[in-house]
Parts: structure tokens; sequence; C-alpha cells
């Protein structure tokens, strides 16, 4: 009957080890009156024991759904999370914000814990939940426990990252295109670099906690994000926005993928649309070229300051490009009016990875070694026009389409009137900064055509194009030695540093060669040359790389007959006296090893103390102050070194105080005479009257220029520049009045 399909009540122990159930009796069998069918009956059953809790939660990155290159799972603090397991729900929800923009802790029944913090849960089914790891969740291995309705619960073990990126896919199991939208139309892909760089908005999670180590790859290349910033509508999901370079367009299906700290995120594709790019690039600017010569950059001889103004391409790709119909534009900052200054050539092409050169004008050889190999031209207009204040410049193709562009002044803070250029550094994918500040310029102004150390953008086979040989001419002294330098150097002016050399003399009387030595860390063969007799050679050198051969210019050598070795010099006086003021004449007179004497020497004279006394070049000595000097006369030996010989000078000051007058006698009335007027100027007076009286006691002239006559108090008197005491006589200083002369 129908009143027998009543609920089936039942109920569980403890341990779940046993279970006590009713239920209608008709549901066991036939009954025998229709009045007994809805009695209950009571049974037993016994099971397994129930365990606390199951341990079988897997937790991973709820973007990347376990896709990352990595041997262990990881999620990060304020990230998105998805756990697998079972019975982990009895429903399957979607949860809705609540007012204040949270989500729910709690969703059908089920809850999720990490390290015991409520996570936000975003949905749940049976055996996956979707979740918010907690933002405090330190940066270590965390618990994650997920509670079904009936309260059992399902544990799992994550390690947590401060980040750990992952990228959401349309898929939304982690592989295949990322959810990836234009920033601007946010429509998905393709994507259309053409005619500016795009800025896409990568949909991820995981990516906030290292912003400064964030590095997004796209096709194998670095590219850079904007901003990574967290979404205010839903817990733990990243919103980055990446610039998708112009370079880029035509790539077709690539792949994308995020690296924060060591972290990768899973690999996503994404579809970029366009030509295929050519990857040419603004590589260096050159507006305001320095004053004078050193101004010319396109090295014709004159500095011009808009022939020497230049543009330098650079082909970045693995292949060369054919430009053709390609146009140099600019356009003032301030303006998008744009103006033609070249227009290539059919048949321009740029090799792989190699530059090519645009000046404004000038006589200019496009071989020139400074040039480093590049192709180079003169404008196909009038001049170049790159104003100094500032300027865009653009390269477009045949079809007018956008390659790349470059601007300074203005709002850039790249400054074109600063006498030199502006390059990237490092060259070709580095940031614009004024050439001098570019790691190995060394000072140079610009580079057209190299790196901005001077090195080539390509290597380049050098060929034997010149040498040279120096000294244009020697001379060395027989039984001496002297060396001659080649050096080769091939079409770029660069040192041949693998060719070889030969050396050879005219007459090998005069000299030989006796060695030669290649440093080929420069490219020098240095040979050493034994002089023998007196007389001229020319010196040649010959150099080969195998192909071509050259011969140098001859130099001159010069041999003279060998010097006398001198074995002592004598100096005479080999002692001397002389006033202060004085002078000395020396002699000096060199011998060789028989003691006989060596004519035609010329000796340098020195003293060791010029406050003492001096010495000139002829051996005359001057007194300049008491004490004692060593005269030296110095000759080269004849063995390449020197010799000397010394003499002893004695300079003295002969000058004794002979009289002193300190107490003027007094004046006698009695007589006509003035007693006590010791100057003779008519007055006895006790301070003018007094007196010193000095006295050269010596046989010469003496020099009493700036003695000082003195007393405990202070200097009373200095004699001026230029006052010679003659031998034998005084000299009077009175306290004053006005004595006679004489």
């Amino acid at each position: 009957p129908s009143s027998a399909t009543a609920e089936v009540v039942s109920s569980l122990n403890d341990d779940g080890s046993l279970v006590a159930f009713n239920f209608p009796r008709v549901l066991s069998g036939t009954v025998s009156s229709g009045s007994l069918a809805n009695n209950s009956e009571i049974y037993l059953a016994e099971t397994e024991v129930r365990p606390p809790f199951s341990n079988n939660l897997t937790t991973l990155n709820g973007a990347s759904l376990g896709h990352e290159p990595s041997t262990f799972e990881a999620v990060a603090p304020d990230s998105i999370a998805v756990c697998t397991g079972t019975v982990l729900a009895f429903d399957t929800a979607q949860a809705a914000p609540l007012p204040d923009g949270s989500f729910p802790t709690e969703l059908a029944g089920t809850t999720v814990t990490v390290n015991n913090i409520a996570a936000q849960v975003f949905s749940v089914s049976p055996t996956r939940i979707s979740f918010h790891v907690p933002p405090e969740t330190a940066a270590t291995f965390a618990q994650v426990v997920v509670t079904n309705s009936e309260g059992f619960e399902t544990h799992g073990t994550i390690r947590v990252l401060q980040a750990a990126p992952g990228i959401f896919t349309m898929s939304g199991d982690g592989t295949g295109a990322g959810v990836i939208l234009d920033s601007q139309t946010h429509q998905p892909g393709p994507f259309d670099p053409t005619n500016a760089d795009r800025t896409l908005l990568v949909y991820a999670t995981g990516a906030r906690g290292l912003p400064q180590q964030l590095n997004i790859t796209i096709a194998g290349r670095h590219v850079p994000f904007e901003s990574v910033e967290a979404s205010s509508e839903t817990p733990g999901l990243d919103l980055i926005r990446v610039r998708l370079p112009r370079d880029l367009r035509g790539a077709g299906l690539v792949v994308m993928s995020l690296r924060a700290g060591r972290r990768e995120s899973n690999p996503v594709t994404l579809m970029i649309a366009g030509e295929p790019a050519r990857d040419v690039y603004i590589n260096e600017v050159l507006a305001d070229p320095p004053n004078g010569i050193a101004g010319d950059a396109n090295h014709d001889g004159v500095r011009d300051g808009s022939d020497d103004e230049f543009v330098e391409l650079v082909n970045a790709q693995d292949d060369a490009v054919d430009i053709s119909g390609w146009t140099i534009r600019t356009h003032p900052v301030s303006s998008s009016s744009e103006t033609t200054r070249h227009v290539f050539a059919p048949g321009t092409i740029i090799p792989a990875h190699d530059a090519l050169l645009v000046f404004g004008g000038g006589n200019l050889n496009p071989s020139h070694p400074a040039f480093g190999g590049a192709q180079v031209f003169n404008t196909s207009t009038s001049g170049l026009s790159l104003t100094n204040t500032g300027l865009t410049i653009l390269i477009r193709d045949g079809a007018g389409h956008l390659i790349t562009e470059f601007s300074y002044g203005g709002s850039t803070g790249l400054d074109g009137n600063a006498d030199q250029s502006l390059t990237r550094a490092p060259d070709i994918y580095g940031t614009y900064l004024l050439h001098t500040l570019a790691t190995g310029a060394g000072g140079r102004a610009y580079s057209p055509g190299t790196l901005a150390d001077g090195e080539f953008f390509l290597p380049r086979a050098g060929l034997l194009t010149s040498m040279t040989l120096t000294p244009a001419s020697n001379s060395c002294t027989s039984g001496r030695r002297t060396q001659f330098s080649a050096r080769a150097f091939d079409q770029f002016g660069r040192p041949l540093k693998t060719a070889r050399f030969a050396f050879a003399v005219s007459d090998h009387n005069i000299a030989s060669i006796e060695s030669t030595r290649v440093d080929r860390r420069f490219g020098i063969a240095t040979a050493t040359l034994l002089c023998l007799e007196a007389g001229s050679t020319e010196i040649r050198a010959t150099a080969t790389d195998g192909i071509a051969f050259l011969t140098s210019t001859n130099a001159t050598l010069t041999v003279t007959p060998a010097p006398p070795v001198i074995a002592r010099i004598e100096v005479s006086p080999s002692s001397a006296q002389l006033n202060r003021g004085g002078s000395q004449q020396f002699t000096a007179t060199a011998f060789d090893a028989n003691n006989q004497v060596i004519n035609g020497v010329a000796f340098v004279w020195s003293s060791n103390s010029a406050p003492v006394a001096t010495i000139d070049q002829n051996g005359s000595a001057h007194g300049a102050g008491p004490g004692v000097a060593t005269i030296t006369a110095t000759a080269p030996d004849g063995l390449g070194g020197s010799i000397s010989g010394t003499a002893q000078l004695s300079v003295r000051m002969p000058l004794v105080i002979n009289e002193v007058l300190a107490d003027v006698p007094p004046d006698n009335a009695a007589t006509p005479a003035i007693e006590g007027d010791a100057n003779r100027d008519g007055v006895r007076d006790s301070a003018d009257d007094e007196f010193v009286e000095l006295f050269n006691n010596s046989e010469q002239p003496l020099d009493i220029s700036g003695v000082v006559i003195a007393d405990a108090t202070s200097n009373r008197f200095t004699f001026p520049a230029n006052t010679m005491l003659p031998s034998g006589r005084a000299v009077l200083i009175f306290g004053g009045g006005a004595p006679p002369v004489s």
C-alpha cells in the first residue's frame, strides 16, 4: 500500500561500526494482513569503522592546475587554488559575491581552511573545490582541510611560495590558449601590433608576491609589463598588463609564460596577427656633431653640422632584410606631420645582425675603416635635418607600415643637444642614452657602423691591405743593438694579428738581424739588430696573410763608431773653498782603462746641494750659502751606462764682528770737539752713535746679502741684495743719524 513507502529511518553510532535502522515490515517481505504492512521492524548491521578523516586531498594552482614545469606543486598567499578529492561536498554549487565583495567561507555545507584560517570558497563539487588562499598564509608548508556538510574532513599539504604564478586558460584545465584580452577593447586574440605596441591583459594568479622579479616571455623573448594588480572583483585574481612589441607582429601562435622568483608558470598560447615582423632598429642617432674636427662623423675631413648627422639602423634578425623602398621620416615631437628624409634604393639589403648608416651628406668614403664594414649612404634628400632640441624619427616600409621609431628631446629625457650621439646601450636591445655613458665607449662621442665600444657588429674577415715599419730612421753605435717594429693592417684598419713577417738589411757588414719576435696580441713584429761597422744601411719588412704579400717602405739605420770606454773621471780641483757669492771653476778629465786621457768627452755637471752651491754646465760653481756641496761631473761610460767623478766645495762666511759701541761717550763742553759723535754727523746721540763693525777676514770678496744683525729682542738690520764686502774691508752699521758716506 502507498502508506508503506514511509522514509527509512537510520542511526549511526559514534565510530560508525554499528548501524541501527527500522523501516515498514512490508518492505522486508509479504505480510499476512494489510493492517500489519506499516509496522516497523528494527535491524542492526555492523560495518567497517569510518576513519576520522581522509588524507587524499590534492591542492593545485587554480590557473595552471599542475601544468607548471616543476617537480612539486605550490600556491602563493592571496591566490586562487583548487583542491581535488572524494566526497568533498554532496552538492555542486557556485558562490556569488557577498555584499562587501568577498565570497562565503561555507558553500553547500562545505568549508576550507588553510593552516586553520578559513578560506573564501568560489565553487564546490564532490571531487573539486575552488578557493582563495588567505593572504596571511605564511610561505612554508600549509595544511589544507576540507570539511563537508556531514563534518567529514579531507586533509592535504601544499607548499606555499611567496610567488607561484599560473595563467588561466580558456579550456579551464591549465593548457592551451590563455585567458588574455586586449586591454582597451577587452577582446581576445588574435592581437595585431603592427601600428603600435599593444597592451594585453593577462588573467593569472600567484604572481603578485614578487612584482620586482616578475618576468614575462612571449615567443621566447622577454617583454616588458606595465603593471600587475589585484582584481577588485575576485580575490586572488591577478591582472597583468603586458606590452606586446610591434616587432612580434605576424609571429602566429606563440607561447607565453610567467616567471616570478624561481617559479615558472604553465605555458599558454596566444595568436599574434599582422605581417611578419622585420626586426630593424634605430640603434644610434647623431643630431649634434661635436664642434671642430671631432665632429667629423662621416670622415670626409670636414665638420659640418648637417652632413655629419646620421641615423644607424641594425638588423637584429637571423635573416637578411630587404629594405628597398623603405623610408626614414621625421616629425616634430609636438606634431604628427611627417617629412621624408631618405628613400632606400631598390636592392638595399641589410645582412643579418649587421648595420647600415645614412649620413646627412658630405664627400664621404663608404669603405672608410671607421665604419666597421657597415653599409654607408648619403641621404637621398637635402639632409636629415635632425634638430638638436627634439624630433621623432620613423622607419616605414614601402607600404607605409611603421617598422620602428625613436624620439628624443621634449618629455623623453633624451638630450639631442649634447655634442654626441644617442645610442642604445647595450647595442640593439638596450635603452637609449648619451654615447659617452655607454659601457666601453671610452669617451667617444659616437660610433657609426660599430658597436659603442668600437667592435664590429659582425665578424669580418680581414685582408692584408697595408703595413708600417717604425722608426723611419734609427742609429746606434758599433757593438750595440737596436730594434725596428712592423705592423700589418686589414682593409678596416685593424691590426692583422695572423700576418707573418720577415725583415732584411741591405748591408750585412753594417748590421745583422739577431732575432724577430711577434706579439700576436697586438700584431706587432719586432726585429733586434746588432750594429757592426760604421755606415748606413736600409731596413725593410715584408708581411703576408697567405694571400697578399706586402713590402714596407725602407727605413734607415746609421751605425757610428763605438765611443771609448771611460774607466774613471777626475774633477779638478778635488776640493775648494770660496766665500758666499764667490765662484770656482772646475774641470773634468776622462781616462780609459790604460790611464790614457780621453778627449772630446761632454760632461754633465751637478751639485748635490743647491742651497750651498750651484754649478753651470761649463763647470763654474757659485757659492750660495755656508756648507759643503759635492760637485759631480758625469759622462756616458761607452758601455751603455754612465760614470762620474766628484769634488768637494766648501762655502764659508768669513765675517767677524770687529768692534761694537754700545755706550756712547758723553760730550765734554769744554772742548770744541764733540765727544761721542761716532757717526760724524755733528751730533752726539746715545742711540744714533751706537755701531757694529763687521770685517771680511778673507782674501776673497764676500756676499753679505741677506745677513741679519739682531739681538735677543728683534732683527735690527738686514743687508740688501747684491751687497759685496771686499777682502780685508769692514762695514759699519750705526744706530741712526746722518753719517757721511765717505
